[in-house]
């Protein structure tokens, strides 16, 4: 509301100035004689509840009716109408917050318990309208959740203040949820998703309490320990965070477009945050606590020398969640047949993430360009290693991270069809081929691989004995040192099995790693659609 109103209006009369110079501030304030919208509204109430006892009795009785007068008008605009295109924590801020400061300054009015069963509705109608059933915030909402949670916090003082809950106790469990992945969405920092905006982890003990009760008293501890460990501006305390939650962090949300791919419940655990609401996918990489990636994973596409823009909207058509890692699918049907298929998978044991892309057009025999930009971290820069593609990202004089491009060839002194390079904060991909593309990338921050070889190379599949082209299927084998991989994906179906290195399979996509013995063991197992 503050930025609604004016920065400089509101901080003369909410900023802890003399009492004169508070007085002619709101003297000036109160003389305006328009109506008032529900930002100025807020305003006044802020500042009555905040520095009312430093007025006058004259001036504070008439700053009073005022907002009251103005709270009294505004109440038919707080709550936006059904598909109203309204930012989440603005919605919260008016339909809940505002009553919840109309009550607490006119605490005494006869019409404030109406405002409290509003603001309760209000909640409840928000927590409606961004959450899933199972408590997963909407994808769109994902950047304005810290202010969503300084907003929870603000109106569960007001309660309190008054001697009231936030909310009743049958509308808990949706409040609750969100808090649990709230937890899952943090970075070494305590900020989600790479957002610079704070988080009130010692404010958020109170409304976890409320919401949680003794029966969710690992919730409850989980809180505590990070609002010791973590303070709120994001400075680590040095105390550690283990918290008692015996389940998976990671989770995924189709109607919320929201997935979140984390190795476990520590600030500091390895985590991707993938939100792809619309035709856009933004990707949020913590490594090791530390933010890599943050932003839009963007894609360039030429299709037969024709630049094209997909608008279709991602699907996730395939989440599995195990000991070993995550690994999501995302998809775009185009209405002429064209798919356009993204994977992403985070590793629960070896701290790498491995993201690919496959565009495969409807007509089979068109040449494609395929540029995809991983978004970097500001402070990131890259290092091309001299004889391969290998990259290495680092973040001031310390090497953290390795980006192996496994899908052009090695070596820089043999040819191929396209590049990988570090331009304006991405990391970039770009590839080039007939009928169909599938490009990958391997990022590697495990600190006992960080100066191990590297080697990586395509694989020849073949179907009843014959070769298979490229377009048709692909599969790589790629290694860090001690660690080996393989990774295989059909981009044409088939009804007969593929092999490649030794493997047969029907399965449309397989990520193994091999053990000491030599064996490939399956870490991900993607069925094939029937084929038509």
């Amino acid at each position: 509301p503050a930025a609604t109103v004016g920065l400089d209006r509101a901080a003369r009369l909410l900023s802890p100035g003399n009492a004169a110079s508070l007085e002619a501030a709101w003297r000036a304030e109160l003389e305006q004689r328009s109506a008032r919208s529900p930002e100025e509204v807020h305003l006044l109430l802020s500042g009555l509840l905040l520095d009312g006892a430093r007025l006058d009795d004259e001036l504070f009785w008439n700053a009073w009716q005022i907002a009251l007068t103005g709270f009294q008008q505004s109440q038919s605009t707080l709550d936006p109408p059904e598909g109203a295109d309204c930012p989440a924590d603005k919605q919260l801020v008016l339909g809940c917050e505002l009553r919840w400061l109309a009550a607490a300054v006119h605490r005494d009015f006869v019409e404030a318990g109406e405002w409290v069963r509003a603001a309760r509705k209000a909640l409840k109608r928000w927590l409606h309208d961004y959450l899933d059933d199972d408590g997963v915030p909407a994808g769109e909402a994902l950047e304005r959740l810290p202010a969503v949670l300084r907003c929870l916090c603000r109106c569960r003082r007001l309660a309190a203040a008054r001697g009231e809950s936030l909310s009743r106790r049958k509308d808990r469990k949706p409040l609750r949820k969100l808090l649990q992945h709230v937890l899952a969405l943090i970075d070494s920092r305590g900020r989600i998703a790479s957002s610079e905006t704070p988080v009130p982890w010692r404010d958020l003990v109170s409304v976890v309490d409320e919401v949680a009760g003794a029966a969710h008293a690992g919730l409850r501890k989980s809180f505590r320990t990070l609002a010791r460990t973590i303070d709120d501006d994001g400075t680590a305390t040095g105390g550690k965070f283990r918290p008692p939650l015996k389940s998976l962090p990671s989770f995924q949300s189709d109607s919320s477009s929201l997935a979140c791919l984390r190795r476990g419940w520590t600030p500091a655990s390895d985590a991707c945050t993938v939100e792809h609401h619309g035709a856009s996918i933004g990707v949020f990489l913590n490594a090791r606590g530390i933010p890599l990636l943050a932003g839009d994973w963007g894609l360039s596409l030429r299709v037969a020398e024709t630049q094209v823009a997909p608008a279709a909207a991602w699907e996730c058509s395939c989440w599995f969640s195990d000991r070993d890692g995550d690994f999501m699918e995302l998809e775009q049907k185009w209405s002429d047949g064209t798919r356009h298929e993204r994977q992403i998978y985070l590793s629960r044991t070896e701290h790498f993430l491995l993201l690919t892309e496959c565009f495969r057009p409807a007509d089979s025999a068109q040449t494609i360009a395929l540029e995809s930009r991983c978004p970097l971290v500001d402070g990131w820069r890259g290092k091309r290693d001299p004889s391969t593609r290998e990259w290495r990202l680092a973040n001031g004089r310390r090497e953290f991270a390795r980006v192996i491009p496994f899908s052009l060839e090695q070596e820089i002194t043999h040819k191929a069809d396209g590049e990988c390079r570090v331009d304006e904060g991405d990391f970039v991909l770009r590839q080039t081929g007939p009928g169909a593309i599938y490009a990958g990338l391997l990022f590697d921050w495990n600190p006992d691989r960080r100066k191990a070889p590297v080697d990586w190379r395509r694989l020849t599949v073949t179907e009843n004995r014959s070769l298979v082209p490229a377009a048709d299927a692909v599969g790589f084998r790629f290694r860090v040192g001690k660690s080996q991989w393989l990774l295989y994906h059909s981009l044409r179906a088939t009804e007969a099995p593929r092999a490649t290195l030794g493997m047969h399979t029907l399965f449309e996509t397989v990520l193994a790693r091999f053990d000491k013995d030599g064996d490939a063991v399956a870490l991900i197992n993607v069925e094939a659609p029937s084929p038509k």
